[in-house]
């Protein structure tokens, strides 16, 4: 998680989260956020645009002892790599 939080803040500059929902059940916690910055460093390997983004994220977390053990993750990476001009 930590990577790809450090890889999100080096490709989107004015980077945003707003988290949407937040649901708790035990210990697992479902989180719907919605990310929004600006493309200005690489994303995996596509080129900064300078574009505006802003792509939704679904998590799903589980921890133990009150640390995080387990992390499942949907983005929409389609809606993303067009904002980003890497697909049309």
């Amino acid at each position: 998680m930590r990577a790809t939080t450090a890889a999100l803040h080096e490709a989107f500059s004015e980077l945003r989260v707003e988290v949407l929902h937040c649901l708790r059940d035990g210990d697992l916690v479902a989180t719907h956020k919605l990310f929004r910055g600006r493309h200005t460093g690489a994303w995996f390997g596509i080129p900064p645009s300078g574009n505006r983004v802003e792509f939704r994220v679904m998590d799903l977390a589980y921890y133990r002892d009150g640390q995080p053990f387990e992390h499942w993750a949907v983005a929409d990476g389609v809606s993303l790599l067009r904002q980003t001009g890497a697909l049309p």
